[in-house]
C-alpha cells in the first residue's frame, strides 16, 4: 500500500470507530432514559403504597395482644411489620 491508501484506510477506520462509539453512547442514553422512567414509576408506586401499608398494619394490630403498644415501641413494631411484609411480598413476586 502506498501513503494515500494508508491515509484512506486510517480515515475509514477512524470513522468506523466514531460510528461504533456513537452507537454505544446512544444505546447508553436509551438505557439511562428507561432506567429514569422505571425509577419514576417505582417512586410513585412506593408513595402510594406506604400510607396504605401503615393503615393496614394499624388495622392488623387492632384487637390483638399487640394493640396496646404505644410510642416508640409502636413505631418500631410498625416498621418491623412493614419490612417483614415487604420481604414476603418480594419472595412471592420472585417465585
Amino acid at each position: 500500500m502506498n501513503g494515500i491508501e494508508n491515509s484512506i484506510n486510517h480515515s475509514i477506520n477512524r470513522n468506523i470507530i466514531r460510528i461504533e462509539l456513537d452507537n454505544i453512547i446512544n444505546e447508553n442514553i436509551k438505557i439511562m432514559s428507561k432506567t429514569k422512567e422505571i425509577d419514576r414509576i417505582t417512586s410513585e408506586i412506593a408513595k402510594e403504597l406506604e400510607p396504605k401499608m401503615f393503615e393496614m398494619i394499624s388495622w392488623g394490630l387492632t384487637q390483638t395482644d399487640l394493640d396496646d403498644v404505644e410510642g416508640d415501641d409502636f413505631i418500631e413494631l410498625t416498621i418491623y411489620i412493614a419490612n417483614r411484609a415487604i420481604e414476603k411480598l418480594t419472595k412471592n413476586i420472585n417465585k
